[in-house]
């Protein structure tokens, strides 16, 4: 896996911006804040590219068969109790 998308994935992957990530231990609980947009693992970003798993470091997500991490920085990071019972 990758942290950087191949070349030849081109502009769908390379205008995403991981602007925030809520991880908790429990899945339903994680979700990441792209482009403004809020996905939970299993979602799909403008029906192309697949959130496979949120993970501490960042997303996990999946394009045309290719796997690669979207990182967040420490600054994007919130732990889950912080948004409190809102999914």
């Amino acid at each position: 896996m990758s942290t950087e998308p191949p070349a030849a994935l081109g502009e769908a992957l390379s205008n995403l911006k991981l602007e925030a990530l809520v991880y908790s231990e429990e899945a339903p609980q994680r979700m990441v804040f792209i482009n403004n947009q809020r996905y939970l693992e299993g979602q799909t970003i403008e029906g192309k590219v697949l959130v496979e798993k949120i993970i501490e470091e960042g997303a996990i997500l999946s394009y045309q068969g290719r796997r690669f991490l979207l990182p967040v920085d420490q600054r994007s990071r919130l732990p889950a109790e912080s948004i409190g019972s809102e999914r």
